[in-house]
């Protein structure tokens, strides 16, 4: 079971599916993605979205506030249990929106969740554990540090074990995925890894 929200961001080009025992969030103007499906929620303060909607729970929010709309959703699913995050309309856009998620997405694995920003082309896993690839050999995949992350790298192009990895140098850039499984291991710290599709 998961959470997702859907945020403003950049318009999604792929579905979004909805299984039995998800949450699907709809943020602000997040809602024009989603005609035809059934939302259980909607959260923002409605400056994108122009009006206040009549489907499913509705959380009204205060224009001037410290914290996003989409903090506030993902806080709505972390209250109703859920700890796998599948965030659209999240990246694209404005950058310092896309940045605000990553951030959002570091303060849920530090909650030992799982979040994964889903963009047209890349997906950005953010997390505090583990993530295996399996039959995506080829792919590209980069490895950023939230704050600073131990992490081992096994079936990759640049393998490595107790790799640290900082938010000031990039050296988990451009790597690339050789073997059938692939596994990035986080011994410590939280890690931002972005798989390219394109």
């Amino acid at each position: 079971m998961k959470c997702i929200c859907v945020g403003a961001g950049e318009k999604p080009n792929h579905n979004i599916v909805k299984e039995t025992g998800d949450l699907l969030i709809a943020v602000d103007g997040g809602l024009n993605y989603l005609e035809g499906q059934t939302v259980d929620m909607v959260v923002g303060d409605f400056d994108s979205l122009g009006y206040e909607p009549k489907v499913g729970e509705v959380v009204k929010l205060e224009v001037k506030k410290d914290y996003t709309d989409m903090w506030v959703a993902c806080q709505k699913g972390y209250e109703s249990g859920y700890r796998e995050f599948w965030l659209y309309g999240a990246t694209g856009g404005r950058f310092d929106h896309t940045l605000a998620n990553v951030q959002l997405a570091s303060n849920l694995a530090k909650k030992d969740c799982k979040a994964v920003l889903k963009g047209n082309g890349y997906d950005v896993f953010v997390v505090n554990s583990q993530v295996t690839f399996d039959d995506m050999v080829g792919r590209g995949v980069s490895v950023f540090a939230a704050d600073r992350a131990v992490i081992d790298l096994d079936g990759f192009e640049y393998a490595a074990r107790d790799l640290t990895v900082t938010n000031d140098f990039p050296i988990g850039v451009s790597n690339r995925i050789i073997e059938e499984r692939a596994v990035v291991k986080i011994r410590q710290g939280v890690a931002v890894i972005v798989v390219n599709f394109a």
